[in-house]
């Protein structure tokens, strides 16, 4: 049986490592595109959303102007049969998400090939037939009030520093706080112009890692053993 005193100590380490992870809350790096609508343009792959192009130093950041070059863009356009179109980004790890900030589509011409009213859903795994919708009550910032999300237009010119996701109106909030995959799905849902094609400039996450179990254990038997070889001296 545990001694009293290796499970106080157990507890104090496991509290500390909680606190810790809260602390470290960071961009997350490496994040990778799991599925997406791809249109007939090269230079606006699904990985223009998330690696950073168009930022500051063309790097990835939770904050920054985002220019209006259109090959900055993910875009899923000139295909005249798409007429929907989604992002699922891969964490590629397990994150409590604290952070998510948006830069919808923006290009000189065209901000109306922006997001409109977005559906998100996440998953804890790789399991994309595990996604979860996020369904909101009207009273976050950009709840569109049909339990969705309502994403602001971009301006076409000047400086767009994007904005923060608000999940406070979010009902099921708790799925935040172990995500892997995180999934944009929008519709045909735009800003207009006449675009049935929707696009975005870059999706970026800020998250406190989750370890995984088995670290945790490893830890805590570590520990074990070293308050035993105390003992015994």
């Amino acid at each position: 049986m545990m001694n009293t005193n290796f499970k106080s100590l157990a507890i104090i380490a496991a509290t500390n490592l909680t606190l810790s992870a809260v602390a470290s809350a960071v961009l997350i790096m490496g994040t990778t595109i799991e599925s997406a609508t791809v249109g007939l343009n090269p230079e606006m792959a699904p990985e223009k959303a998330i690696n950073g192009a168009g930022l500051p130093g063309g790097v990835p950041s939770l904050s920054g102007s985002h220019d209006n070059t259109f090959s900055n863009n993910w875009w899923s356009g000139w295909d005249g049969a798409v007429t929907e179109w989604q992002l699922t980004v891969d964490l590629e790890g397990n994150y409590g998400l604290d952070q998510v900030h948006v830069w919808n589509y923006r290009e000189g011409c065209c901000s109306g090939r922006g997001l409109q009213n977005v559906e998100i859903w996440v998953a804890s795994d790789e399991d994309e037939g595990n996604l979860t919708k996020l369904i909101t009550d009207g009273t976050g910032l950009y709840d569109n009030g049909s339990g969705d999300f309502l994403f602001p237009e971009a301006p076409s010119d000047g400086d767009y520093f994007g904005f923060d996701l608000d999940f406070s109106g979010v009902t099921n909030v708790t799925l935040l706080d172990d995500v892997r995959l995180f999934r944009l799905d929008g519709g045909s849902s735009l800003w207009g112009g006449g675009e049935i094609q929707g696009g975005l400039a870059e999706i970026q996450f800020g998250g406190t890692p989750i370890p995984e179990p088995s670290a945790a254990i490893l830890a805590l038997v570590g520990l074990g053993g070293l308050m035993m070889r105390r003992r015994k001296a």
